[in-house]
């Protein structure tokens, strides 16, 4: 028998309320077509996991605590739009992501890599997807959205149209003394 699965997980920075409140106008100003991503849905993806065997749940999350608990919180500023034809994805990114940012990243790739037998294919560009299935944008600046990212979010995709993303876990970063 197959062990169960969890589903397909991901680690991702997900903001505030405010801060998607602040982001959701920006797809229908710019984004001329396309699906838009739901409010509840919009996040960073910091890495892909797949689905998850239960045998190996409990070390997962282990491994995710450990490194969250020695990764710094940061700044995040996000201030250009722009959009790749081959997934037809519209997006918001940092035109100058933060060193800390591609810490957390690696920090976890690496911690939880075996355990999920990870494939990394391409580099790492950290973005928010704003819609799907879109085309006719031009990547530009826009105003400047800042968020505190504190901490880190274990989510899974769901069969359920919108919101299509379940957050499970939070596991705060660490903050250093001021």
């Amino acid at each position: 028998m197959a062990p169960h699965h969890t589903g397909k997980l991901f680690l991702a920075i997900w903001p505030q309320r405010h801060i998607s409140e602040q982001l959701y106008p920006l797809g229908p100003l710019h984004v001329p077509s396309g699906y838009r991503q739901h409010l509840a849905d919009l996040h960073l993806t910091l890495l892909y996991l797949g689905p998850v065997a239960a045998t190996v749940q409990a070390r997962l999350l282990a491994e995710i605590l450990q490194c969250c608990n020695t990764q710094p919180d940061f700044t995040l500023t996000l201030d250009r739009l722009g959009h790749w034809s081959g997934s037809r994805i519209a997006w918001l990114a940092p035109t100058r992501p933060p060193a800390r940012l591609y810490a957390l990243e690696a920090a976890l790739r690496e911690r939880v890599a075996s355990i999920c037998k990870l494939r990394v294919e391409r580099a790492y560009q950290p973005h928010i997807t704003l819609y799907r299935q879109a085309a006719g944008i031009r990547t530009r600046s826009v105003a400047p959205i800042t968020l505190q990212v504190k901490r880190c979010v274990l989510a899974r995709a769901t069969p359920d149209p919108m919101p299509r993303y379940q957050q499970l876990m939070t596991f705060a970063l660490q903050t250093p003394a001021r």
